[in-house]
Order: C-alpha cells, then structure tokens, then sequence
C-alpha cells in the first residue's frame, strides 16, 4: 500500500488485481515523507531500476502536521479499517482512496496459479475448497459498504477508462509499461472459460463467496 503526500493518495492493494504494478506507478511520484510499504525483492528491483522510490516510511510514522505517530507498521495488503484508525482523521477525509477490483472468478484462477497450481498437490476445485477464506480476502481488504468504503474501486477490465475518470491519467504510461508478477498464470488453459469448464462446481463457491462484488461490479455470473 501507498500513502503519497504529494498527489493525496492512499491506495488499498488488493490480492490479484494488478496492484503491486500499480505501487511501482505511483512510486514515481512520491516524496520523501510518503509511506511506501515492501514489495517482493524483484519487485522492489524493478522499482529501484525504474529510478522510482523504494519502500519507506512504513514503521512508527510521525505525521509532522498532525503531530502525531503511528505505532506499528504499515504492509502490504492492509485492510482499510487498519488504515483508517493509523492516519489522522483529517488525512482520510481528505485524501483519495483508491484500490483495484477484478472479476472474482478471475481473482480465484490468479490466487490458484500463484501459489503453484498443480504443484500444490490440489486441483483449482481442491484448492477452493480448501481455502475458502481466500474467496473473500478482497472485500475485506477494501470493504463495498461501511465507514471504510473507498472514494475509487478501479476495474480491472477497463483500467484506462477508470484511470482518467479518477484522476489517475498522470501516471497510466508508467502503469502500463509495468508488468510485475505476470507470468505466474499459465497463458493457456487458465482462461475463465477453460477452468470451469474443467471445474463447473467451482462457480458456485465463488458466486456464493463474492456475491456482493459480482452484484455491484456487475460482472456476470457463470452458469454451469
């Protein structure tokens, strides 16, 4: 996650969504009193190549204005309601929260291939199965609903569109020219349709799963 001072932003990153390229984005434009959590090390390395800046700031931050410090780190992946009750009142108000969502049924195959596929000794139904938890990580990292509701929920699917809508434009050519972690996914066989056509059962666990976020992204339910 990103808190940058300069462009008033506090960006929420999601699992499977794009986010770490999107970190390494907008490291580009961060000073050096914003907070910039760890990435991976060829994460970071890509960023440190890129002359962009590198994790920072993210233990005990002292918040100059407020005059006041957060106890405890910042990480990767931290929910919104932690944020929330680590930045002063006045920074959440004021500043642009931001994450990225993606298709659900997509986020699934992504997390699956991640963490090694049919290395893992489990099928993509197994898997599910096995880590239903997995399934609603997401929402509860950047809630739909609530006090922790974000101002932008960029889609995955139609980025550009949703990059200029929010006020992100400054920065998509960074974005794009970065690819990290993309060759985790197999690019054959590993399409939505390809695996659950494979699995069909494993469309309902993630429609029960995900049911709000596929209601209010408007993405379409898989029938089997």
């Amino acid at each position: 996650m990103i808190i940058c001072h300069t462009k008033k932003i506090i960006f929420i990153k999601t699992k499977k969504t794009g986010g770490t390229s999107f970190e390494i984005a907008l490291s580009k434009y961060c000073s050096s009193d914003c907070i910039i959590t760890p990435i991976s090390p060829n994460d970071e390395k890509t960023r440190k190549n890129l002359g962009f800046r590198q994790a920072q700031n993210y233990e005990n931050y002292f918040w100059k204005k407020e005059k006041l410090r957060t106890n405890g780190h910042f990480i990767n992946h931290l929910p919104a309601a932690n944020v929330k009750n680590s930045v002063p009142p006045q920074v959440w108000a004021e500043y642009k929260k931001i994450t990225i969502v993606r298709n659900p049924y997509d986020v699934a195959i992504s997390r699956y291939f991640f963490h090694g596929g049919e290395k893992t000794g489990m099928d993509f139904l197994t898997y599910l199965k096995n880590y239903p938890q997995h399934l609603k990580e997401n929402e509860q990292i950047a809630p739909l609903t609530g006090l922790t509701r974000l101002d932008f929920y960029l889609r995955y699917e139609c980025l550009e569109t949703e990059f200029r809508d929010s006020g992100l434009d400054f920065m998509w050519k960074d974005f794009t020219k970065i690819k990290a972690k993309a060759n985790t996914r197999p690019k054959k066989g590993a399409s939505i349709t390809d695996m659950f056509k494979q699995f069909p059962s494993a469309a309902s666990l993630i429609q029960e799963a995900c049911d709000t976020e596929i209601k209010t992204f408007g993405y379409k339910p898989i029938s089997t």
